[in-house]
């Protein structure tokens, strides 16, 4: 858009499903696909047109995977020890993937149960006439030095190559990716030790890897047959220490640097313990990784670049994307206890603390859901009100929203609100209610409602709170208030089983029991003859939506060409300017109650004639963002941005310039009023604001842009 100053509103499209790259008759077995790596390499094979045979021993781990059903996907169950199974579930593939390792197994046996394993997969794979095996091992140089996890890795690959069978072997150092355990461990070493005492290990060189290189590499080779037979290894972009690592690791997460001391006295045995004392990954699985720690890993030869170029990841690239994935699940409040992948072990994305608790409720989903819902605001939170108050004034005190905020309607919740120091980011009406924490936190916290139908009219209730601690000071703040669970939130839940069960006097009280579950107010223009006028309809089900229409008092020469309601307020365009108006019921609203918050800007500017409000105003900590219209004499419509105050929405903080779009498509240009654009909806999802919008008076057009992209100009144009 020519001359725009702001965010640029881009249409949403539909696109066209990606076409595979490459199709093969054959399976490509996959042993491991229950891990780490082997989970992630699946949909990856798939996605590059490969039909895939899963080999695993317990089928049942496969169920949550999402790639589970997917078209050419194959699964077979198999205990990789038994030669002869092993033959018979690689039958007729091309290829192998060979992605097992024992870390997990008692004491130092990993070591000899991979060797026996390794030799066993080799002559099964050699009577099923498999023509290659991909194998990811270790990085390091042999020698005396070598730590027993490596030199296992090498004696693995040596067995996996016993029986002819070409063997690709690819050799990683540490990889970075949430759910991978050499990651894991660094990320909670960070974040939850501001000071620490470190083996001398953390100023050993190594190459880490991002997980998308290595599937990049693992993948490719199979197009590249010059890499059968061949070892070859593959690092990321940077060489650096461990202790660089967690310096990196410490400014992604936003956290004040670590202060590391080395000590040369902690042995792999001691640094291990040290790890599974401070981090959820197991001795087991620490102790081998610890002891490979002690070695220089990093990358002597460029045959991966010499076959199949392609530019790794940076060490800082790589975490910021694994930090990533976790950041939009805490957005989506959608953690799960299997990690940041279905599959990964407890402890993969980092430290969620959870409380969990449930009551049977003598009353149907309807009606709880409703007392659930009168949370916050006035109501208060059903117990340990005091509480919540001085947690609401600490909020406040340190530049929090705090309980000021309150909410929008006694009764009803929408999506996207806010209750007190909460949002709304999920809502399925008489099923569940997920609210994200905005209050200042050293962490991220969820609360979550789920109501389940049971027998004889009763609901159980299940509220889930979560919180993701944001380094030491997250976990000193989770063990300070837990004590104090019980009193609010199993009060909480207490609470709400007594205003649930008790029959309201009052049919007030329950306007659904009155109106229906679909009562909706809906703010429409009642266009005639002569004048464009404001009307409110009041839908009493689906079926008569419109049944039930009553006349705005606003004046009927008014020109309202957007009406939304905010509670009891509504903004209206009385030409040329734009109005805030009050009522008390919805149907009637008082001259006196009106008043002008700002008009048509002197000069020559697109919004010089008239101005217009139009859609719901969003609630921002910055104030109240308009998306808004206007025209000059050329009577081309085009739509702004205006940033009204949050406690007195009469004062503008903000009015940008420029537009932010204007007609541009035929169907913008053309129709039964020509050069017009104007916003009848902006609802916001995932932080990106959906704007839909009326074209010509003819269509309804529908343009996305980031909320923070739209704030950010609203405030610095």
């Amino acid at each position: 858009m020519d001359g725009v100053a702001g965010p640029t509103l881009a249409l949403v499209k539909g696109h066209e499903a990606m076409t595979p790259s490459v199709a093969v008759a054959s399976p490509i077995a996959v042993t491991g696909a229950t891990g780490y790596v082997g989970g992630r390499l699946v949909p990856a094979l798939l996605d590059a047109g490969y039909r895939v045979r899963c080999i695993v021993r317990e089928l049942r781990k496969l169920d949550d995977r999402p790639w589970r059903h997917r078209p050419g996907v194959e699964v077979e169950s198999c205990d990789l020890a038994q030669s002869e199974r092993v033959a018979a579930s690689l039958r007729g593939c091309a290829a192998a993937y060979y992605l097992v390792h024992s870390m997990q197994a008692t004491g130092r046996d990993y070591a000899r149960h991979d060797r026996s394993l390794a030799q066993s997969f080799a002559q099964g794979a050699a009577r099923a006439a498999i023509q290659r095996i991909i194998y990811l091992g270790g990085l390091g140089e042999m020698g005396p030095g070598l730590s027993e996890h490596l030199s296992s890795r090498r004696e693995v690959e040596r067995l996996l190559a016993s029986t002819g069978i070409p063997v690709t072997a690819f050799r990683a150092a540490m990889i970075i990716g949430s759910g991978s355990a050499s990651f894991e461990i660094l990320r909670y070493l960070v974040e939850r030790l501001p000071v620490m005492v470190t083996p001398s290990w953390v100023r050993t060189e190594s190459q880490p890897i991002a997980i998308a290189d290595v599937l990049h590499w693992l993948v490719r080779c199979l197009e590249v047959p010059e890499t059968a037979g061949k070892a070859i290894e593959i690092g990321g972009a940077d060489v650096l220490p461990y202790r660089d690592l967690m310096r990196i690791m410490a400014e992604e997460l936003g956290l004040p640097a670590r202060v590391i001391l080395p000590l040369p006295v902690l042995t792999p045995r001691l640094s291990s313990a040290w790890i599974s004392l401070v981090t959820p990954v197991s001795y087991r699985i620490a102790r081998p990784l610890a002891e490979g720690l002690r070695n220089r890993v990093v990358v002597t030869s460029d045959l991966a670049q010499r076959l199949m170029p392609h530019r790794p990841m940076s060490a800082r690239e790589a975490i910021r994307k694994a930090l990533a994935r976790v950041r939009d699940n805490d957005v989506q409040t959608r953690w799960s206890v299997a990690g940041p992948v279905p599959g990964d072990p407890d402890w993969a994305g980092g430290t969620v603390f959870t409380d969990r608790r449930s009551i049977a409720i003598h009353a149907p989903p309807e009606q709880v859901f409703d007392a659930v819902c009168r949370i916050g605001g006035g109501h208060g939170w059903y117990a340990a009100d005091l509480l919540w108050r001085i947690r609401g004034a600490l909020d406040t005190l340190v530049g929090g929203p705090g309980l000021r905020r309150g909410r929008r309607d006694p009764q009803r919740v929408e999506f996207g609100e806010t209750l007190d120091f909460w949002r709304i980011v999920g809502l399925e009406r008489d099923r569940s209610l997920a609210l994200l924490a905005e209050m200042k936190l050293p962490g991220v916290a969820t609360l979550n409602f789920e109501l389940e139908p049971q027998m004889n009219a009763t609901t159980r209730l299940a509220m889930t709170a979560r919180f993701r601690p944001r380094g030491f000071l997250g976990l000193l703040y989770w063990y300070a208030v837990l004590p104090l669970h019980n009193i609010v939130f199993g009060g909480m839940l207490r609470g709400i089983k007594r205003a649930a069960e008790q029959r309201p006097d009052n049919p007030l009280a329950k306007p659904a029991s009155r109106y229906g579950r679909a009562r909706l107010w809906l703010g429409i223009s009642a266009v005639g003859t002569l004048v464009v006028a404001a009307a409110l309809a009041l839908s009493l089900g689906w079926a008569d939506a419109l049944a039930s229409r009553f006349s705005s008092s606003l004046p009927q020469q008014a020109a309202l060409l957007g009406l939304f309601i905010l509670a009891y307020a509504a903004l209206h365009r009385r030409w040329p300017q734009v109005w805030l108006a009050y009522s008390e019921d919805l149907l009637t609203w008082p001259e006196e109650w009106m008043e002008p918050i700002y008009g048509p800007r002197a000069g020559q500017g697109w919004d010089s004639l008239s101005v217009g409000s139009n859609g719901v105003p969003i609630e921002t900590e910055h104030g109240w963002l308009l998306i808004n219209h206007g025209y000059n004499q050329d009577r081309i419509y085009r739509m702004g941005v205006v940033l009204l105050d949050l406690e007195d929405p009469t004062q503008v903080i903000s009015r940008p310039k420029k537009p932010i779009f204007w007609p541009e498509e035929l169907w913008e240009l053309r129709g039964d009023v020509p050069n017009v654009v104007f916003s009848c909806a902006n609802p916001v999802v995932n932080g990106v604001v959906y704007v839909f919008y009326g074209g010509a008076d003819h269509v309804i057009g529908l343009a996305t842009c980031p909320l923070t992209d739209l704030i950010e100009y609203a405030l610095h144009g």
